[in-house]
């Protein structure tokens, strides 16, 4: 493959990715300059890239002003290239931070939200199990380990015919099945 194919293909691949940045960037950046450094930076790659093919092709210096010149050099590899690379660079840096911080809330959020509905759970006078679809307790409340004698770390992660004999675990086993079939 030649240059010149090579060149085309790169500046096709850095303009798409270019759209696909500016079309989820419009529902994912809430107006936050940090994206718009990185949609900004492949933006002057993508100009880099046209220039560069530009140079490859005599017959297109007529419809570009610059053509294959000093100047033209210098907005291809300091514009463009550097220019693109270093916005970029700043965009990311100050992005990730922000998305590393807004998971970390997250996460807190949801272990806070557990925390209360393991609460309530607990503080409720039935028996209350939670199985995953293998039939493996994921949670049992205080209750269910006052009724078995059982703790929690004895059950979680093991089926009803691990905790119980035969005839109760597939009692318990049909009960469930009449429950996922509501």
């Amino acid at each position: 493959m030649d240059a010149a194919a090579f060149e085309g293909i790169r500046a096709i691949a850095i303009g798409s990715l270019l759209a696909f940045l500016v079309n989820i960037g419009r529902d994912a950046s809430d107006g936050r300059r940090d994206w718009n450094f990185i949609v900004g930076g492949f933006a002057l790659l993508l100009f880099a890239n046209i220039l560069d093919v530009t140079d490859n092709f005599q017959a297109l210096n007529m419809f570009v002003v610059i053509g294959d010149t000093p100047t033209a050099r210098f907005l291809e590899e300091y514009v463009g290239y550097l220019g693109g690379t270093v916005l970029i660079a700043i965009g990311l840096l100050r992005w990730v931070p922000g998305q590393l911080e807004e998971r970390v809330a997250a996460q807190r959020k949801l272990e806070e939200s557990r925390d209360v509905i393991r609460a309530l759970a607990d503080n409720v006078p039935e028996l209350i199990t939670l199985k995953d679809s293998s039939g493996r307790y994921l949670f049992v409340n205080r209750c269910f380990e006052e009724w078995t004698g059982m703790k929690r770390v004895e059950v979680l992660g093991r089926k009803a015919s691990d905790v119980y004999p035969r005839e109760l675990a597939e009692r318990f086993n049909e009960q469930d099945a009449k429950a996922m079939a509501v």
